[in-house]
């Protein structure tokens, strides 16, 4: 679906806390597997407790969980690097288990290359084939990879993560379809400041 004026909701949660066969619902990556539900509408209780144990069994170490001084260093990290790489941010939310951001990508780097030939000049360099993907998505997830380091280096030059990393790998990315979609992204990341998240919205601090 093409997203209205290039606008994208992306989300994601820090590691270990969102896992495959979670009871809440769950996604495998590129839809691999067939499962049912999200965290709407969850799957039959019990149906992925097998998936759940190996998801849980093959970490290395506890899940992630910020505090509310980690949450308000990390989503005005996030929101520098994006910045820093020319990507418009309308608004951005970092809670104790994840991150929301309604964000539009340039079509270009810093240096004038465009993102699409960049990331698929890197693909076919590393893995030897052209990778027929939603490109759209490839570089949304691109410019978050780096926003999610910028402020897993911030919050380990403040003392407030652990080391091992932050965040889950990846992130969800939906396209916003209409400006009604636009305003209730925005809404819906600003509300979650009433579950304890720093919220950034366009020229605001939330709380």
């Amino acid at each position: 679906m093409q997203a209205f004026n290039d606008w994208l909701h992306c989300n994601g949660s820090t590691y270990g806390t969102w896992l495959r066969g979670d009871p809440r619902g769950w996604r495998s990556r590129r839809h691999r597997e067939d499962c049912d539900g999200d965290y709407k509408h969850p799957p039959p209780k019990g149906k992925f407790d097998k998936e759940f144990k190996q998801s849980k069994d093959s970490m290395k170490r506890e899940g992630v969980e910020l505090s509310v001084a980690a949450r308000r260093v990390a989503c005005r990290a996030m929101v520098q690097a994006l910045q820093f790489h020319h990507v418009e941010v309308l608004a951005l939310c970092v809670g104790k288990k994840g991150w929301h951001a309604l964000i539009r990508c340039p079509k270009k780097t810093r240096d004038g290359k465009t993102i699409e030939q960049m990331l698929k000049s890197h693909a076919e360099k590393s893995l030897g084939i052209a990778i027929p993907r939603l490109w759209r998505n490839r570089i949304a997830r691109h410019f978050t990879g780096l926003a999610k380091k910028e402020s897993a280096r911030a919050l380990s030059r403040e003392g407030l993560a652990e080391p091992g990393g932050i965040w889950a790998g990846g992130c969800g990315v939906k396209p916003i379809k209409d400006r009604t979609h636009q305003t209730r992204a925005v809404k819906y990341i600003r509300d979650h400041v009433l579950q304890g998240a720093f919220v950034w919205l366009w020229l605001q601090e939330l709380p």
